[in-house]
């Protein structure tokens, strides 16, 4: 279906669910946001505009839905956001084909890197969209990503310049034309209309776009490895986890049956768009590469009344409880950060690899798996390498509006059917080791080295990327 043809079809008019909506997203932000003094303070207010949308609301949905989401998209957190309800929480607005930044000679190359349209093949180079620079089409787009620093948007906005979920983006607009060819020859254009489709539906058309993974194999837990064979016969393992979403009980032991096959001469732990996960698994797994006792990252809450009665009367944040009434007596924004978890909880999961590590991330590397890069990082327990130049920058715990309104029966808290989900950062986290009481949110985690992806890497599977971590292991 036409993009057209799709919002006409989901044309309806505000409801009051949408009202309640912006009710329970100001009284949030107000008083449950830890990130918001922050954002203030750089001028970044969502306040203002979402008062603005209650007093002008918009006649249509899908009009009221671009704004909130824009609003959204300003304020540049990744674990606070809007998802939009069904229709658009299934629906994809894409174009066929797949695209990918290359660094040649100091200058940026957007190469196609997968396609289902026979006239934009892959390997080509587009010039321009819409008669501008790709850079600049990227440099508007990444203004409606999540990220919180402009690696982390960049990477996102190269990542939906051609596939857009509609439930966290507002729809495109217009046709679009492209002028392609081959690099160093004249190009051509090419015209393109907007689809929507599902996501079942899109993997199956663009089956075609995925990138090469060369000699990759399945591993529990969703994961995937290979081994790399060197000069010597020595052998490296490089392990893939694309999400650290499993509890600890499941994601532990699958990962630990994985370790205790690779190669003792070293080990890739490839983090690359690994966005979402639980903070219980991610700190359990660094126990994994070291017999010492891990610190656990410490988290704290922003302090307002209304958080501070809800850390005093929910009995699992009773570590806070004496941190919040402190800072409130002193007038501080925050709390002193306690940690998640406890040590000798973490204790208990046994090392079982102690071969050199190197840990690979980008501008999607986010959330638990940042924390685990960070953290190995800070106590020199892995090179980090990175593909951009920093990760996404969110260090933050969310908390979805259900688990407001279970903890506390607050009216204006509960769910409304068909009305877009919330989710708020209350938490943030600090970094600990070298780096102990520098803030995560934000900044990321800086890499140790960083690697610009080349043609080859984005159409051969990452060779140079492979050749340059390789060599890491003679150093």
């Amino acid at each position: 279906m036409s993009l057209a043809d799709w919002e006409k079809a989901v044309e309806s008019p505000v409801s009051a669910a949408d009202h309640r909506l912006l009710e329970q997203a100001l009284f949030l932000f107000e008083q449950a946001n830890v990130h918001l003094p922050d954002r203030q303070s750089t001028g970044i207010d969502p306040l203002p505009p979402l008062r603005q949308l209650q007093d002008d609301l918009p006649e249509t949905r899908n009009v009221l839905f671009s704004r909130l989401l824009e609003i959204f998209a300003t304020f540049g957190d990744r674990h606070t956001r809007c998802l939009l309800p069904a229709p658009w929480n299934k629906s994809f607005a894409f174009l066929p084909f797949t695209v990918g930044k290359a660094a040649e000679a100091g200058q940026e190359h957007y190469i196609v890197t997968g396609s289902a349209e026979p006239d934009i093949p892959r390997g080509h180079e587009i010039f321009t969209w819409n008669g501008q620079p790709v850079a600049d089409v990227l440099n508007h787009h990444m203004h409606i990503q999540l990220g919180a620093n402009r690696a982390a948007r960049t990477a996102k906005a190269i990542q939906t310049l051609t596939i857009r979920p509609l439930a966290l983006m507002p729809a495109p607009s217009g046709d679009v034309t492209l002028h392609i060819g081959e690099p160093g020859q004249p190009g051509r254009d090419i015209k393109l209309q907007w689809q929507v489709t599902d996501g079942a539906n899109l993997a199956e058309r663009l089956a075609s776009c995925r990138p090469p993974e060369m000699g990759f194999r399945e591993a529990p837990a969703g994961c995937r490895l290979r081994t790399y064979e060197r000069a010597g016969g020595t052998e490296i393992g490089w392990l893939k986890i694309p999400s650290l979403r499993l509890p600890p009980a499941e994601m532990i032991p699958a990962l630990s049956s994985t370790l205790k096959k690779m190669p003792d001469a070293g080990l890739v732990l490839d983090l690359r768009g690994c966005e979402e996960g639980y903070i219980p698994t991610g700190e359990a797994m660094l126990q994994l590469f070291t017999g010492a006792p891990v610190d656990p990252i410490p988290f704290q809450f922003r302090v307002t009344d209304w958080m501070r009665g809800l850390v005093a009367q929910t009995p699992s944040l009773a570590s806070w409880r004496d941190a919040m009434t402190s800072a409130q007596k002193v007038g501080d924004s925050y709390c002193v950060a306690q940690p998640l978890n406890a040590v000798h909880d973490l204790a208990r999961v046994p090392q079982c690899y102690n071969g050199p590590l190197v840990v690979l991330v980008d501008g999607m590397t986010y959330s638990t798996a940042e924390m685990v890069a960070a953290i190995l990082q800070d106590h020199a327990m892995a090179r980090v390498v990175g593909v951009d130049s920093r990760t996404g920058g969110g260090g933050g715990s969310p908390w979805h509006l259900d688990i407001f309104y279970r903890l506390t029966k607050e009216p204006l808290l509960s769910r409304v059917p068909d009305a877009p989900a919330l989710q708020m950062a209350v938490r943030r986290c600090f970094r600990t080791g070298k780096n102990a009481d520098v803030l995560l949110e934000n900044t990321g985690v800086v890499p140790d080295i960083v690697h610009s992806l080349s043609r080859r890497d984005l159409l051969e599977g990452d060779v140079d990327l492979i050749t340059r971590v390789m060599n890491l292991f003679d150093q």
